[in-house]
């Protein structure tokens, strides 16, 4: 009785949406008017009561997001200060989406994020402290969507979009809010998430594998957080290969991924200024990899994998040509 009912009320719900009016003609006009940056007119209509700030035309677009696809600061810094929560976030994915690097600086910069991640560092701080029975309330006027439990989710979400879309700048400002990239679990990871995640939806879930390791392989993203660009390069490469002939449907995709990071590793030797630079970079020590580069399914890398043999003229090389770096 209590599924039949609950069924019951999931349909109405979507019923009340699809049959829902359509758009009055002031807020077809203040859409048009954010559409095509005209802020005397939203003004208007929203100083006089005409409107509501989030009301959306048929595609689910409110004005904000309108105004961030059109790069039109102005009309977005005066609809950020009336816009709720939800829609702000949407705001910031679209921007992400659009590389529009200022208005992710200026939507970061809006109270929500912001004292969020004041909060979410103060935390942390207190842990690395050593501070126990410190407790982090949140503020009463906050939206519960941005609680410091769900603020790295939300973020989350914007870094992996930005990523891989290979914005370095985007990248770089939602990374400095503390959020950073997990590489997946071994595609046969038997733990209770994983697990969890494939019975719930399989599609979903390995679609969230395939974004995830599209953004770790970002040249943006590597650049900024792996210790050794080019070794963690080799890494990805090789994963990638083992990954299209495990998951067949995003084969293609997969080889794409490792042609991109092989590409970067070029691109990384190229802005070598002089023979003698090119020398230094391939005679270089390889770090040989932890557990949390391995992907053989256990155990670290070999030394012979890393180059790290006594007598080796050129490690980086050896290593190249061990761990199958064609290019």
């Amino acid at each position: 009785m209590t599924y039949l009912y609950g069924t019951l009320t999931s349909l109405k719900r979507i019923q009340v949406y699809r049959l829902q009016a359509g758009l009055t003609e002031d807020e077809r006009v203040f859409l048009e008017a954010a559409e095509i940056g005209n802020l005397d007119v939203i003004k208007v209509l929203l100083e006089n009561d005409k409107v509501k700030v989030d009301c959306c035309d048929q595609q689910g677009r409110t004005a904000l997001e309108m105004a961030v696809t059109g790069n039109d600061v102005e009309i977005v810094c005066y609809l950020l200060e009336r816009s709720s929560a939800r829609h702000i976030h949407k705001a910031l994915l679209a921007a992400a989406d659009n590389d529009m690097e200022r208005i992710c600086e200026l939507i970061l910069d809006h109270p929500h994020y912001r004292d969020s991640v004041r909060r979410e560092t103060e935390r942390r701080a207190a842990e690395m402290a050593g501070e126990e029975g410190v407790a982090f309330l949140e503020d009463v006027n906050t939206d519960s969507r941005f609680s410091h439990a769900n603020l790295s989710k939300l973020l989350l979400e914007v870094l992996l979009r930005a990523a891989k879309r290979n914005n370095f700048q985007i990248v770089k400002k939602i990374m400095m809010c503390g959020v950073f990239l997990e590489e997946p679990h071994d595609y046969f990871c038997a733990c209770a998430d994983c697990t969890l995640e494939r019975r719930e939806d399989f599609k979903v879930f390995t679609t969230r594998r395939l974004d995830t390791y599209s953004a770790l392989a970002s040249p943006a993203y590597i650049s900024l957080t792996a210790e050794d660009p080019i070794m963690f390069a080799f890494y990805l490469s090789r994963k990638f290969r083992r990954l299209s002939e495990i998951e067949g449907e995003y084969k293609q995709t997969y080889l794409e991924l490792d042609q991109q990071v092989q590409n970067f590793t070029l691109a990384m030797l190229d802005q070598c200024q002089s023979s003698d630079e090119v020398k230094t970079v391939l005679s270089g020590k390889c770090r040989p990899m932890d557990n949390n580069y391995d992907d053989s399914g256990g155990g670290t890398t070999s030394a012979d994998e890393t180059g790290d043999e006594r007598g080796t003229i050129l490690p980086l090389v050896y290593t190249a040509v061990r761990m199958e770096q064609k290019k």
